[in-house]
């Protein structure tokens, strides 16, 4: 049996006439050379900068010895005249340094093959012929909200037919195809440029080249730093001034870059304009503008995505299809964010110093060509791919090794459905849980449960399980309120004491202070440990009164766990639901070891940070240095001990099944971390487990009170976790 042929690129599309040349104007094609004349002698001047400074010293060499003259003051003289050199030579050092420093390594590009995606080859090729633009020599795919035209080999490619063509895979998945066709003809539009190609390479490989040079630091910067710190006054004298030198050298060269990125811009500008008329003559003014605004959305929605990826990571687990997850993304984006966008889309103006002219203005040009374009398509973006779901995935791993630099094999990657699905259950129970205790659950004082609180009393019933949850809901509801006005004063309280204990840590370590940096009244140790412990008491008494809230909360929780154990109750759920209640509420208990530690090693955190902002005060105290230094290893050695807590208790919040550990997840998100790192992650990785537990469970308790379970009929309890979290 034969395999019907896909259908053509004429049956696709067709573009119904002709683009006429742009006309550039004069003003543009009279500065273009005069622009890239100035652009070319700003690095010139950098070098002259550099002879500058070499020839500085060579003359304080030859004449700066007229400092010995006289008698007396040796090593004074000696220093006047060796701080000049030392100081020159460094400066002319680290300014020569830049012109040798490689660029970072860029990873391969996924390739795409045009002879296996015909359709997608006779579209950019019927697009090209129109504009009158090159046929790129090779298409890229990524998963960037963005496509892009470049030069395939940099300068080896000026002045030849040897450009790259790059779609970002979410502009495939999430435009029709007029939009994504009028992307394309945009870059094709710059492919036509021809001068102004090679213009906008030579302008942005030199705006780069300055911006490593006056913003990047390496470990000669920090070499250089810790050397003055440690040296005797007379050294710190001479490095000192040789960083004194380099700081001046990178204004300077801060100064260039900017007034290099100005004198661009303006042709910048007009090479964003010249491209957007052929992508106007292609799909016409309206679709130009609509483009637009859907582009702002998918990259809004792009950021979201990428946030809740490193959720996913965390639970060593990604999605399969990067672009879908962004499209997916886009349609869930509140529609007071799309206003939002919309307002920022056409509010926006153009900056003297902008590269790209505002949306705005493009469509306002855009609306005076008053054009309905010539491409007429009815089809999706997928009939110019072949198995463009299976290319997607392909892309995407592709992004996840090489772009992100992340290790992983194909277990790990979860359908972006699914990841969708966990992401939008993650919400409402989050939702859940604040309407349960609003902003009033805190991990600095946590609620803890453990197996015994599930344990149900043997005369649970659905009558009885109703109406125990809708008194403690009705006590949670009459004290919330003052319970969420009490928790602000309890932060400001705990704010206070966190500081009045860094402040005691550095006393205690023998480390000067400045009292009331700290809230305290004097830097003596025994006044510090005084206001310590009356600052404690004030916050025990805070949490004290918070108590009647927190206890009707943890007993709430404490019956949607019974209900899925009391023999009265658990035959009326569903049984995916009461296994999801029992997993959940089996973790929670099991991780509490982690949940009870949390305060101190949150404190551990807070008193770490005191010791890295004030570094500079320790000096030469050994004593105060050995301090820090113990505590840098205790905050290093938190992952080994927070793993050996909870032993194999399972984590339930990767997959249905529940097979992952805490203490293997724990031990994926610590890999690669060092040093007080690995505290951060450990309290990120403990707070997200803790939240995302007690707000599924909230959610599960809210099905739990319907009155359909009192008939003795099964209640519509939430789905279980999908196969991902996010």
């Amino acid at each position: 049996m034969s395999t019907p042929a896909s259908p053509t690129a004429p049956a696709l599309f067709a573009l119904e006439g002709s683009i006429p040349p742009r006309q550039i104007p004069a003003a543009y094609r009279a500065t273009l050379g005069l622009t890239a004349f100035a652009m070319v002698l700003l690095p010139l001047a950098y070098l002259a900068l550099i002879a500058a400074a070499g020839y500085g010293m060579y003359l304080w060499a030859i004449k700066g010895t007229f400092v010995f003259s006289g008698n007396g003051g040796g090593w004074i003289k000696l220093l006047v005249y060796l701080t000049p050199l030392f100081a020159g030579g460094v400066l002319v050092t680290f300014m020569v340094k830049p012109l040798f420093a490689r660029s970072a390594k860029r990873s391969a590009p996924y390739t795409l093959d045009l002879a296996q995606h015909p359709e997608l080859r006779d579209l950019i090729a019927a697009i090209c012929a129109k504009v009158g633009a090159p046929m790129p020599v090779r298409v890229d795919l990524d998963c960037q909200v963005n496509a892009s035209a470049s030069l395939r080999r940099g300068l080896l490619s000026l002045g030849r037919r040897d450009l790259v063509l790059t779609i970002g895979l979410p502009l495939v998945q999430g435009l029709t195809t007029r939009q994504l066709a009028g992307v394309l003809a945009h870059e094709f539009g710059h492919f036509a440029q021809g001068a102004g190609m090679a213009f906008t390479y030579v302008i942005r490989s030199i705006n780069h080249w300055f911006a490593r040079v006056v913003f990047e630091r390496d470990e000669w910067d920090r070499k250089l730093a810790e050397i003055a710190e440690g040296a005797d006054f007379r050294l710190q004298l001479v490095i000192q001034s040789a960083r004194g030198g380099v700081w001046i050298s990178r204004k300077i060269l801060h100064g260039l870059m900017l007034l290099g990125h100005a004198i661009a811009c303006l042709q910048l500008r007009q090479m964003e304009y010249d491209a957007d008329y052929y992508e106007t003559q292609l799909v016409g003014s309206d679709d130009f503008a609509a483009t637009g605004r859907e582009i702002a959305r998918l990259a809004a929605a792009g950021q979201i995505a990428f946030n809740e990826l490193g959720s996913l990571w965390r639970t060593r687990q990604l999605v399969d299809d990067f672009s879908a997850f962004v499209v997916a993304k886009r349609a869930g984006i509140d529609p007071k964010q799309l206003a939002a966008l919309e307002e920022q889309d056409l509010g926006g103006k153009t900056g003297w110093l902008d590269t790209h002219p505002s949306n705005r203005d493009r469509n306002a040009a855009a609306q005076r060509l008053a054009l309905q374009g010539i491409l007429r398509c009815e089809v999706p973006a997928s009939a110019f791919f072949r198995d463009l779901p299976e290319l997607a995935r392909a892309v995407t791993r592709h992004f996840y090794r090489g772009q992100l630099e992340l290790a992983f094999d194909d277990s790990a990657l979860v359908p972006a459905t699914a990841a969708l699905d966990a992401s939008k259950a993650n919400a409402a129970s989050h939702r859940a849980r604040e309407r349960l205790v609003g902003s009033v659950l805190d991990l600095t004082r946590p609620l803890v449960w453990r197996e015994p609180d599930f344990a149900p009393p043997p005369a649970l019933t659905p009558d009885t399980l109703a109406v125990a949850l809708a008194g403690r809901r009705a006590e949670l509801d009459r004290l919330r309120p003052a319970a969420e006005r009490e928790t602000v004063t309890y932060g400001s309280i705990l704010e206070h004491v966190l500081l009045v204990e860094q402040g005691h840590a550095l006393i205690s370590a023998g480390v000067k202070v400045v009292p009331k940096v700290f809230n305290l009244a004097a830097s003596d140790l025994a006044e510090a440990e005084q206001e310590r412990a009356a600052h404690g008491q004030r916050l025990a008494a805070k949490a004290a009164e918070l108590k009647p809230f927190e206890s009707a909360f943890h007993a709430w929780i404490a019956l949607v766990g019974q209900a899925a154990r009391a023999e009265g109750v658990a035959p009326h759920l569903p049984a995916e639901a009461r296994e999801d209640i029992l997993r959940l509420s089996r973790a929670l208990a099991a991780l509490a070891p982690w949940f009870e530690q949390f305060p101190a090693w949150h404190r551990q955190q807070v008193a770490l940070a005191a010791f890295f902002a004030n570094h500079k005060l320790l000096g030469e105290n050994h004593a105060a240095a050995q301090v820090f230094q113990g505590r840098f290893n205790a905050a290093a050695a938190v992952g080994e001990t927070a793993i050996g807590l909870v032993g194999e208790a399972p984590y339930p919040l990767v997959g249905s099944g529940g097979t992952a550990t805490a203490a293997a997840i724990l031990r994926g998100a610590l890999e690669g971390m060092d040093g007080a790192a690995r505290l951060d992650v450990v309290l990120d990785t403990v707070a997200t487990t803790y939240f995302r537990l007690v707000s599924l469970l909230a959610a599960r308790g809210e099905a739990l009170e319907q009155p359909a379970l009192a008939t003795g009929q099964a209640p519509n309890v939430p789905a279980p976790v999908p196969d991902a979290t996010a």
